[in-house]
C-alpha cells in the first residue's frame, strides 16, 4: 500500500477487490474457473512457479488430480 493519500487507496483496492469478485463470480456462473493472480506475486518467481504448480496438479472440478 502506498504510504501517501491512503484513504485513497484503500478505497481504490476495494472496489479494485469488489469488482474483481464480481466478475469472478460471473465467469463461474458461465463454468469458467477464474485464478487471480496479484502482479506482486508473480514478480517473485519461486512464488509464482508455486502458484502455478499448484494450479496445475489440480483437477478442474476442485479436486487433486
Amino acid at each position: 500500500m502506498p504510504a501517501t493519500r491512503r484513504e485513497f487507496w484503500e478505497a481504490k483496492f476495494a472496489r479494485t477487490i469488489a469488482r474483481d469478485a464480481e466478475q469472478a463470480a460471473a465467469l463461474e456462473a458461465l463454468s469458467w474457473r477464474v485464478v487471480i493472480l496479484w502482479e506482486c506475486d508473480i514478480r517473485r518467481p519461486q512464488v509464482l512457479q508455486e502458484l502455478l504448480a499448484e494450479l496445475f496438479s489440480e483437477s478442474p472440478d476442485g479436486g487433486a488430480a
